[in-house]
Parts: C-alpha cells; structure tokens; sequence
C-alpha cells in the first residue's frame, strides 16, 4: 500500500493548496479537535491522495466539489473507492457545499466521528478512548456541536489571516 516517490511529491504540493471546502473541514479535524482522533491531510496511499485520512479507523473523508458529477469522474471515484476497500479502508465523501454550510458541516462532522467510532471502525479504539486524565478517568469526548463557534474561524470572518477582510 506504499506510495510512489512522485505522490508523496504530488501529496505535498496538494497539502500546500488545498482548496476553502477542504481549509474549512482541515481546521476542524486538526490536532485531534474530533473527538481526539488523528487525521492526516492530503494522505498518500497507493497510486491515490486522500483528502483526510484517520489511521487509527481505517477511514478515508473525501470533499467532492463539481467536477465529480462527471460519469467519467464517478466511474473514477468508483474504482478508486473499490480499491480502497480491497485495502481495507472506508470511505466517506460529502459535497464541498456541505462543508461551506455552518449546518451541514456540524452533520458532515458528526457523520465523521460516527463512522470512526470504535463500534465502527476495525477492531482498534479510537484515540480518544485511550486518554485518561492523570487519575486513570477517561476523558470527555467532544461532540460536533461543541467545537465552537464557527463565526471565530479566520474562513467565517473571524478576523484570522485567511479571512481576506482588511480594515475600513
């Protein structure tokens, strides 16, 4: 399932422009914010680039904006999603405007952690059912709908390098 030298090349250049729907869906999964599980961004495997991939469930998350409504684009993503399974990792792929919509990605969110849960994924826990506070106490997980205000993120205007707004 290893890489070829050029993907890990092709994976580092996507790393570095990612598009807004995957920047947006990136700053939520990031550094364990989803219920402490890992995921990498723009993860090589095979011939293939994932846009996020959790190790830990086997779990590959897909953004597809229009151009996979395509036939030949569908009969690509099939084939790809087709191998991936013989790999033994899941797919999950929601449309880019899911991710722009404040709504819709608090569902994309959930339908992720669900799909990553240890009832759900192969046979490993997920990270986060491993931390414990220095008492032996499992931790909280956090749920979709407590990661914040999303008004505060530099893509939703809140004032951050990426938010484009300049003074008046």
């Amino acid at each position: 399932m290893r890489a070829k030298a050029l993907t890990f090349k092709r994976a580092k250049r996507l790393r570095r422009e990612m598009n807004l729907p995957e920047v947006v869906l990136w700053d939520c999964l990031r550094s364990g914010k989803l219920n402490g599980l890992r995921f990498r961004r723009q993860h090589p495997i095979g011939a293939y680039i994932l846009d996020f991939y959790c190790p830990s469930a086997k779990l590959a998350v897909e953004i597809d904006g229009e151009g996979h409504a395509h036939p030949a684009q569908t009969d690509h993503d099939r084939a790809r999603d087709n191998w991936l399974a013989s790999q033994g990792v899941r797919m999950l792929r929601f449309p880019a405007t899911a991710v722009l919509d404040e709504e819709a990605l608090l569902q994309v969110l959930g339908e992720i952690a669900a799909a990553a849960a240890p009832s759900t994924a192969s046979r490993s826990p997920s990270p986060a059912s491993r931390r414990r506070n220095k008492y032996g106490a499992a931790l909280p997980l956090a749920r979709p709908e407590k990661l914040g205000d999303l008004s505060s993120s530099p893509v939703y205007g809140g004032g951050g390098p990426r938010s484009g707004g300049g003074g008046a």
